[in-house]
């Protein structure tokens, strides 16, 4: 990470392992469990990686003895409301899908069904010219 200096998913997974890691975020109270959990949302949230000035702030915000403040309550109503509305698209996506999948179904099958029966009537038209 030092090299390119941002922290990714998997070395951020790899330092919550750390038995040396863990015990020094518990020196800073920080509580490791907390980091583990809340790894992959906040790594979501940029992007899937972080620069080492934004994961020390993040290190800096698990502290224990943090208290909420309304900038905090603000952050949380902000993604909620996103977290609803990407939830609401990818649920009105799926439904669009089943439903152009569904018409497409119906379409080939009214298809078919024109096509075997205007066949019929070409075999009859077929049998009565002989």
């Amino acid at each position: 990470a030092a090299s390119d200096t941002y922290i990714t998913s998997s070395e951020l997974h790899h330092l919550a392992e750390d038995p040396q890691l863990g015990k020094t975020l518990r020196d800073m109270d920080i509580d490791p469990d907390s980091l583990g959990s809340v790894s992959s949302f906040v790594l979501e949230e940029h992007g899937w990686r972080m620069s080492l000035p934004e994961f020390k702030r993040m290190l800096l915000d698990l502290r224990g003895k943090n208290v909420a403040k309304v900038r905090d309550h603000v952050e949380t109503r902000k993604f909620i409301s996103a977290q609803i509305q990407q939830a609401i698209l990818r649920s009105s996506d799926s439904a669009f899908a089943q439903t152009t999948t569904s018409s497409k179904s119906h379409y080939a099958l009214r298809c078919a069904k024109e096509e075997s029966s205007s066949g019929s009537d070409s075999d009859s038209e077929a049998e009565s010219d002989m």
